[in-house]
């Protein structure tokens, strides 16, 4: 996991609501000088509240693995004792709720965690908010854990979210290596699960949507999306509210570059994309960068302190187009096709971005002196 992606997560772990907030307050006063459970759970998460952003800068700013592993070593005292905590009634609702919260403490999954969870926890329908948090992590301790989530799980929900996490996680590691056999074999395999995902767990809910409306979205992307295949016909609107088309930039080679105007990562990329639609003026291509901001008036804001000299598309926040249609989960999202359309790579930036835009225009021109 990155650095970025884990601080966000981690710092979001602390405000999550728990997983046990919709249960009554017991009746039953504690021991005179003894604190109940929830009690105690909440001053260990209290303790991770106050030292968890000044570990994450620590270990962002380290120089070196020693110095990384130091930051995180301070987190040791206080995950001590939620682990202390967890032992003593491992399979009751408010040691899962801490088991979760210990997830996001580190850049990487404690195995120690994930294994509690795995021995007491397969049946309880709240572990299905835990596992789309778990399938970014390829280690073997969370391959055990969605394995028998899957398989011998009592809770339908518990089944259906490990199946779709577990789907999720292949279709990544495909599209992490587009070419070979190994990625058609993982995306064999996460159309095959996605599938028994929307027939036999359609019904369950995994946020807003149902697991068939999530199988089915990521089916389309895996079918429709994926190198080699001819993009999908794009309908967007233009910064004077006209209708464009995808199919009309046929003939060039295009670079899809969804963003929005407070995505850090898309603004980095500005300076590159500026100085590589100069240097490709007079050539056969066109970036089009496709606005998810909220507002149109946002985005026109913006260019007009920040130059992009190229075409530019607003989406918002519709229900329908480009956003929803291609499943976007995160921003930059980048597409490049070749001057038939076909989608030939996906989310590279910078030199690697140029490189592959100069490939295919060179792949233009050979098929022209070919035609000669």
């Amino acid at each position: 996991m990155s650095r970025l992606r884990w601080a966000v997560l981690a710092v979001g772990l602390l405000w999550m609501p728990t997983l046990v907030a919709d249960e009554q307050p017991s009746d039953k006063k504690p021991a005179s000088g003894v604190k109940d459970r929830a009690a105690q759970w909440g001053e260990i998460r209290m303790e991770f509240q106050k030292a968890l952003p000044e570990v994450i800068r620590e270990w962002r700013t380290a120089g070196s693995e020693a110095e990384k592993k130091k930051a995180l070593a301070r987190l040791d005292p206080i995950s001590d004792k939620a682990y202390a905590f967890v032992e003593e009634k491992p399979g009751d609702e408010l040691s899962l709720e801490a088991l979760v919260f210990l997830l996001g403490t580190r850049p990487q999954p404690p195995e120690r965690a994930v294994a509690l969870i795995t021995e007491h926890h397969l049946n309880s329908d709240r572990l299905a908010t835990a596992l789309p948090t778990l399938m970014q992590y390829d280690t073997p301790s969370v391959q055990t854990l969605l394995r028998k989530a899957m398989e011998e799980s009592k809770s339908q929900t518990v089944r259906g979210v490990a199946m779709f996490s577990y789907a999720k996680m292949q279709h990544s590691k495909a599209e992490m290596r587009p070419d070979g056999e190994q990625s058609k074999t993982l995306t064999t395999e996460a159309e095959r699960v996605l599938d028994r995902v929307s027939r036999e767990f359609g019904d369950v809910k995994l946020g807003r949507q149902t697991l068939k409306e999530q199988a089915d979205k990521l089916l389309f992307v895996i079918r429709n999306l994926s190198i080699g295949k001819s993009a999908p016909e794009v309908v967007s609107r233009d910064l004077e509210d006209n209708e464009v088309r995808l199919s009309s930039l046929r003939g060039k080679v295009v670079v899809l570059d969804i963003w929005a105007t407070w995505c850090g990562p898309c603004r980095a990329m500005i300076p590159h994309e500026r100085e590589m639609v100069q240097k490709l003026k007079d050539k056969p291509f066109v970036l089009v960068s496709i606005s998810a901001d909220e507002k149109k008036e946002t985005l026109k804001e913006f260019l007009e302190n920040e130059p992009m000299p190229w075409v530019h598309w607003w989406e918002g926040r519709r229900e329908g187009g480009i956003l929803n249609d291609w499943n976007v989960e995160f921003f930059p999202t980048i597409y490049i096709l070749d001057h038939k359309g076909v989608i030939r790579y996906k989310n590279i930036r910078g030199k690697a971005m140029e490189e592959a835009v100069e490939k295919l225009l060179a792949e233009m021109d050979q098929g022209k002196d070919a035609g000669r």
